[in-house]
This record gives structure tokens, C-alpha cells and sequence, in this order.
């Protein structure tokens, strides 16, 4: 239950980005996007996207639909009516909106790599992240789902593949150096591992984790002088911990 919860967070919180992502292509092509569309559908396209704006999805959905009855081919249309009808968790009707978009384009597969996530079909939402991603090697909102799933399903080599390349993306979020550091020791991977721990560090000096797993690194490189160092100033941020485990 709590799984299924963070996972419509995500999800929830990816529209969100979607949104203000088509909003502000919107407001950038909307001269060009109206010499396509029908006056009567455009209206009702402007109105859904005020809605979205507002969170008023319920009434963006309403809009978004009547604009697709007049013009079922234009592919925002329908990619706009998609997203209306994941973030009112009505992922069956989102799916089929986004699988009748023609070319699909990244954006489109990333929508539908969150429809399968949201369900719990995850080797689907694999599929259309990795298309997403073969489309545009850029897109955070695909790379990230690829590298969770892949982590989860316990597929170190490729979870590594795809932190690497948000890391590459977000270079200064501590959260993931940290992660992709972790996996890295995991693979043994220990220069690597330590590179990772080091960029948390220089954007969080105190982070605690890190210093506990870059102690890690060099215990296992069997350098203890190093070792020692960081596991007394991991201590000293924290003394409770002393004499016991910790979690990461």
C-alpha cells in the first residue's frame, strides 16, 4: 500500500512537470498551434490549459475531451486529454489516449511508461521509458523511473547505466551521487564509488551517509587510516550511532 502510495507521488508530481512543461510550449507556439486548429477547438485547448494551471484537472479533462471530439487528429490535443485523465487516476483511458497518438514522440512514451507504472506493469513501463529515452537521451523524466525500475528488479549493471546519465544531467543533487555511489559500491565498482561519495561531499560537506560509505570504500580498499578518519567524523556529526549499525 505505502509502495503503491510513493509511487502515484511520483507519478503525480511528473504530471505536474508534464503540465508546466506543455504549458510553456504552449505559450510559445500558441500563434503556430492555432493556424492548425479549429477556432472551436483551440478555445476549448486554452481553457483545458488554464484549468491545468489552476489544478483543476476535473475541468481540464472536460474541456480537453470536447476539443479532441472536434479535432481527434492533433496530437497535443489528445496528449493534453492523456495527461488530463492520468492525473485523475483514470490511467486505463489516460493509456488508450496515448497509444492512439501517431508519431509518438518522447513525451508521448514517457506518458505511457507512467500509465504502465502506475498499474504496476513494470516491464511495460520499462519498454516505453527506454523509447522515450532513444528519442531524447535528455529526458530526466524517463531516465529517472528506468533507473529505479532497474534497481528494483535488482538489475545492478543497468540501474548504474541510467543513474549515471541523470547524474550526468543533475550534477549538483546530492541525492543522486548518493544513490548511484551506493550501487557503485555494491558492483564493487570502488574508484568509481568514491568519485560519487566525494561529489556528495563537496555539495554537502556533513552529508552522513557518504562519509559512512566512503569509509566503506576504503575499508575495502584496505585503507584503514582513511577509513578510520571518515568513520570519526561521521561519529562526531552523530554519536548516537556509536557501537551500532546504521541504515542507509
Amino acid at each position: 500500500m505505502l509502495k503503491r502510495m510513493v509511487v502515484w507521488l511520483e507519478i503525480y508530481l511528473g504530471i505536474c512537470l508534464l503540465f508546466v512543461s506543455a504549458s510553456f510550449v504552449f505559450a510559445q507556439e500558441s500563434e503556430k498551434a492555432q493556424k492548425g486548429f479549429n477556432p472551436e477547438a483551440f478555445d476549448h485547448y486554452v481553457n483545458g490549459d488554464l484549468y491545468e494551471l489552476s489544478m483543476d484537472f476535473h475541468s481540464a479533462l472536460a474541456e480537453y475531451q470536447k476539443a479532441v471530439a472536434l479535432q481527434p487528429d492533433i496530437r497535443e490535443l489528445r496528449y493534453s486529454l492523456a495527461l488530463a485523465f492520468l492525473a485523475t487516476k483514470d490511467v486505463e483511458s489516460a493509456k488508450q489516449q496515448a497509444l492512439q497518438i501517431q508519431p509518438k514522440n518522447a513525451k508521448t512514451y514517457q506518458l505511457l511508461g507512467e500509465c504502465y507504472r502506475a498499474v504496476g506493469q513494470d516491464d511495460s513501463a520499462l519498454q516505453a521509458y527506454s523509447q522515450a529515452v532513444e528519442q531524447d537521451s535528455t529526458d530526466v523524466n524517463s531516465l529517472w523511473p528506468l533507473a529505479v525500475l532497474y534497481q528494483l528488479s535488482n538489475d545492478i549493471n543497468q540501474a548504474i547505466r541510467y543513474w549515471k546519465m541523470v547524474a550526468d544531467l543533475q550534477t549538483f543533487s546530492p541525492a543522486v551521487h548518493l544513490q548511484l555511489a551506493i550501487l557503485l559500491f555494491q558492483a564493487k565498482q570502488l574508484e568509481d564509488a568514491a568519485s560519487e561519495y566525494n561529489k556528495v561531499l563537496d555539495l554537502q560537506p556533513d552529508n552522513q551517509k557518504s562519509l559512512y560509505g566512503l569509509a566503506e570504500v576504503y575499508e575495502a580498499k584496505n585503507d584503514t587510516t582513511q577509513a578510520i578518519e571518515l568513520y570519526r567524523r561521521y561519529l562526531k556529526l552523530d554519536p548516537a550511532k556509536i557501537g551500532r549499525a546504521t541504515c542507509r
